[in-house]
């Protein structure tokens, strides 16, 4: 069986049997969490229905020695309570073991933050709470995954938090844990641009530390001159993208210009714009008609077209005038010129020296790698819904669903390095 396989060649077991103590238990712990993690790997299933249907259904009683009897609901409870504890020691352990296999560079740090929802009202779960769903699932409380990997996509270390934490407040805390745990390098942190502010940028920029991050898109309006044509190059394998180096003494910025971006940008703000010009001018008629002379219900449908085009809104001033009611606009001309040169353009800063535009651009996409991590994590090895009612198994739920994803991230490796060999 491929998980088993898996379990063997990252030897997983081992590295649980050194840190989650046998007890008074007959199987041991690392055996089951062996178990757990070959079930999430190959077809995720609760506890209960692990226990009562698929092992006995499985290879594995012959593969791994523990007999069906041995492999009851209660017990994986148990192994779920004790593997938690010993978190941060595991994956010490398994960051060694992926370094040593596959020679992993620890250089580039991806982190990034997803949500998983639960199933029920989970009253006495700590971590439960309602925040901003990933999942479209405002409806359910929830948990937050903060997860840090390597270029390559192995998992490094992860935090299971509260379901209301903002982006904002894991920043420091998972840097200064993962400092804590591996030692403090000069290390790359790429994130995305929920991650910024002041104070997270003040505390990247410390001596030792290194980020690379997306910035909002305001920011742009401090660019503005350097969005002409002159100075972009284009990138080779990605012939839809320009990139423009801009240093300065601060930090270092790229702006990257996306042709299918910009088309589509434009065309939401054409839409728009055109919409709220037809729609004012309907106003206009009613209420030079005489069918609309309440100066305040007028304002109030003016604020309603401004809702409801949200994208036009900027480049337009709505007045109404008073005695008799006038409904007039202008539009802003020079912004929506600056707005047109800013379409299709993101913007990146990284106080890292010595980086061309390509190798910059390059190493921010390497994003994407984190975020096919929770396309893994929540699709293929199910980590949503959560079923659990204490938060202790929560955290363990996640944590076999991240050892599970190291599992997957080893075979994809194995199986992308065997490729390179034919």
């Amino acid at each position: 069986m491929v998980g088993a396989l898996a379990v063997g060649w990252l030897h997983l077991d081992e590295i649980v049997a050194r840190h989650v103590p046998q007890g008074r238990e007959t199987v041991a712990p690392a055996e089951i969490v062996a178990i757990e993690v070959i079930n999430r790997l190959c077809a995720p299933r609760s506890e209960f229905a692990l226990a009562e249907h698929w092992y006995v259904s499985t290879g594995l009683e012959d593969l791994l020695g523990v007999p069906d009897a041995e492999v009851t609901k209660d017990r994986l409870y148990r192994t779920l309570d004790a593997l938690v504890k010993a978190q941060e020691q595991i994956e010490n352990d398994l960051k060694e073991r992926l370094g040593t296999l596959f020679r992993l560079e620890y250089d580039l740090l991806l982190y990034d933050l997803t949500s998983t929802y639960f199933e029920g009202l989970s009253e006495g779960n700590d971590l439960a709470e309602r925040g901003y769903s990933r999942d479209h699932r405002s409806d359910c409380v929830q948990v937050v995954l903060a997860l840090v990997v390597t270029r390559e996509g192995f998992p490094l270390a992860h935090l299971t938090l509260a379901g209301n934490t903002r982006d904002l407040q894991t920043v420091e805390k998972v840097v200064t844990a993962v400092e804590r745990r591996f030692g403090k390098s000069q290390r790359v942190w790429v994130m995305d641009r929920g991650m910024i502010s002041k104070q997270t940028l003040a505390f990247l920029s410390q001596p030792g530390r290194r980020y690379l991050l997306a910035l909002r898109r305001s920011g742009l309006s401090e660019f503005q001159d350097q969005l002409g044509r002159e100075g972009w190059q284009r990138m080779k394998e990605h012939p839809e993208v320009e990139v423009k180096l801009v240093p300065r003494e601060e930090a270092n910025y790229l702006l990257s210009r996306s042709r299918p971006r910009r088309k589509k940008e434009r065309a939401i703000r054409r839409r728009q714009r055109r919409g709220l010009a037809l729609a004012l001018k309907r106003l206009e008629r009613q209420v030079t008609s005489g069918r609309l002379k309440d100066r305040d219900k007028i304002l109030e449908r003016v604020g309603r077209l401004k809702e409801r085009f949200p994208k036009a809104r900027p480049f337009v001033t709505i007045t109404v005038s008073d005695s008799p009611c006038r409904l007039q606009w202008t539009w802003d001309i020079p912004e929506f010129k600056a707005a047109l040169a800013r379409d299709g353009v993101s913007l990146m800063r990284t106080n890292q020296d010595g980086w061309t535009s390509t190798e910059f651009w390059e190493n921010y996409m390497q994003l994407t790698v984190v975020e096919n991590a929770f396309r893994v994590l929540k699709s293929h090895l199910q980590l949503r819904p959560v079923w659990h009612h204490y938060a202790g198994r929560t955290e363990a739920h996640i944590f076999i669903c991240v050892l599970a994803y190291a599992l997957w991230s080893t075979l994809a490796e194995l199986a992308r390095r065997a490729a390179w060999k034919r």
